[in-house]
């Protein structure tokens, strides 16, 4: 009857039919126990996704130790060679994707057309084999890089048990490692959003995304709890004079911390990178458990569709699909034609050969572009101001008070709060229905452009060796508030233009993944752009030009 609602998973599509047996692509028969493990599936991905690069930059004291005895002017920036390393090895990897199918997509033009204009008669009958390549495509492209990043991690935690490890041998390893990694989270993080977007938000993207920022606050809560075991009296020693008024000349050299060569077996970095060893065989089992469901989750609609099919043919009330072999009751002008084009936001996609369904790589970024602007500018403003001029801001009671969250805390809890408030933008996103609004992807680009002012408004924030001094506000209110704006707005709006982003074009698994390998290239290079920009803007606002 026209009364019930069914949404069947056709291969890697969702598509909508009359029954109530399942609801959000997930079966009530089995419960929402297991929607909600693929939740938790798919929070574990985000985690690990971003674990090597979370896992690297914070453990950087490990890494200076390693390489400071031959290696000692990189490793007091080693931050910026492995974000260096990381984001541009990822922003080469997706572009060769890109290009590549670019240039498949031009040859295959004509072969392309014919088959649509061939489908407008008659294709046969689409059989659950028929997917099966594209389910094997989505899991590779997600297996062997998080099994690479397993390898990876594994050969570090062993490097720790070897503290005689030639400098320049360790160096090579890290950023050939370093470089693996972005190269793996190119390919995993287009394989897993793609993923995501077969699922609802609310059970694919959005837990993804959560996931990220949760693996961001672990490392900040993680670094700031180190930070409270440190003896804050290096700090005063460093930047306060005995009657608490802030030293203004430049740090000399004996109150910089020296290296300290790495001569025993750090158990604590051990520990640390066997951890993310265990979390990526997890991610790695997960989503075994999440293609496993997909598959058969597929061939019991195709199933259940041959059952209903046959039946409807024996009652003869049926009349043959324009697009394909398949049979569809006779509902008059209550039931629109599959010839009808139907709205993508909707998840509701009409059976159709895969030809027709697939979309250039071209159509494809033509769809997204707007969301793949967004995502762009919000991490090329984040990744400017973010970590390297917020970690130059400090309390205005620094010194003149001994609480230590306004001394030597004071940074470490800036990194905490972003994290947070980053979590907090991705978890209210969820509550935020986007099909009430009218022109999406024009807020989205609008809401990205307007960050460009945080740039004005962290310079006005009080800061150390600031050049715009006199021009800030003497107030810590006003730093936090900018700050947990500034991380609630690129947490919300990166999630709802990824959510967003799977509406704007048919639920295909060949489609999505096109999508999401556009909007990872978009992250990535907003990544490396804002990098890049940093090192001017820091030496515009300290007046070092």
């Amino acid at each position: 009857s026209n009364s019930n609602a069914k949404c069947f998973v056709h291969g890697l599509k969702l598509v909508m039919t009359n029954d109530d047996s399942t609801v959000d692509g997930l079966s009530v028969t089995q419960g929402w126990s297991e929607g909600g493990f693929i939740k938790g599936v798919f929070v574990i991905l985000g985690v690990g996704v971003l674990l090597p690069w979370n896992a690297f930059v914070s453990a950087k004291p490990y890494f200076q130790a390693r390489l400071c005895t031959e290696a000692n002017g990189m490793s007091a920036n080693i931050e910026l060679w492995f974000g260096f390393v990381y984001n541009l090895s990822s922003v080469l990897s997706l572009a060769s994707i890109i290009l590549l199918q670019w240039w498949k997509d031009k040859k295959q033009i004509m072969t392309l057309e014919s088959m649509e204009m061939s489908a407008s008669f008659e294709t046969p009958t689409t059989t659950p084999t028929d997917d099966k390549p594209l389910h094997d495509r989505n899991y590779w492209m997600i297996v062997i890089p998080l099994s690479a990043y397993l390898i990876v991690f594994f050969l570090t935690t062993l490097l720790v048990l070897f503290p005689k490890v030639p400098t320049f041998f360790f160096l090579m390893f890290t950023l050939v490692g370093l470089c693996i990694c972005g190269v793996c989270t190119a390919f995993a993080s287009a394989g897993i959003v793609g993923t995501a977007g077969m699922f609802p938000s609310c059970t694919g993207i959005n837990p993804y995304f959560s996931g990220q920022a949760i693996g961001g606050v672990a490392v900040s809560c993680a670094n700031f709890m180190a930070a409270g075991m440190q003896d804050p009296r290096l700090f005063r020693e460093t930047y306060c004079k005995e009657d608490g008024i802030r030293i203004q000349a430049a740090v000399t050299e004996d109150a910089i911390e020296k290296c300290v060569p790495y001569h025993e077996i750090d158990w604590a970095s051990f520990s640390y990178f066997l951890l993310g060893s265990i979390v990526l065989a997890i991610c790695i089992l997960g989503y075994s458990y999440i293609d496993k469901y997909q598959r058969s989750t597929a061939q019991t609609s195709y199933e259940s569709l041959a059952e209903t099919d046959a039946s409807r043919v024996n009652n003869g009330n049926v009349h043959e699909s324009a697009r394909g072999n398949i049979e569809l009751p006779d509902q008059g002008d209550e039931s629109s034609s599959l010839d009808e084009p139907i709205d993508p936001s909707s998840k509701a996609l009409e059976f159709n050969d895969e030809a027709s369904d697939e979309l250039s790589i071209a159509c494809v970024f033509d769809a997204v572009k707007a969301p793949a602007f967004s995502i762009f500018m919000v991490f090329f403003v984040t990744l400017s101001l973010f970590p390297g001029w917020t970690s130059q801001l400090k309390s205005v009671q620094e010194c003149s008070s001994h609480i230590r969250l306004f001394n030597d805390l004071y940074t470490p809890l800036s990194f905490v709060i972003f994290n947070f408030a980053d979590l907090a933008g991705r978890v209210l996103s969820e509550y935020i229905h986007l099909d009430q609004f009218h022109h999406v992807s024009s807020k989205l680009v609008a809401i990205s452009a307007s960050r460009l002012v945080f740039f004005p408004l962290f310079l006005v924030c009080v800061a150390r060796d600031s050049a715009y001094a006199n021009a800030a506000f003497p107030s810590d209110l006003f730093s936090l508030l900018v700050q947990i704006v500034f991380g609630v707005g690129n947490g919300m709006v990166t999630t709802l233009s990824f959510m967003h982003a799977p509406t704007l074009l048919p639920t295909v698994a060949e489609t999505q993944t096109r999508a999401s390998e556009i909007l990872n290239l978009a992250l990535s290079f907003g990544l490396l752009c804002g990098s890049i920009s940093s090192f001017p803007f820091s030496r515009m606002a300290t007046g070092h030009w």
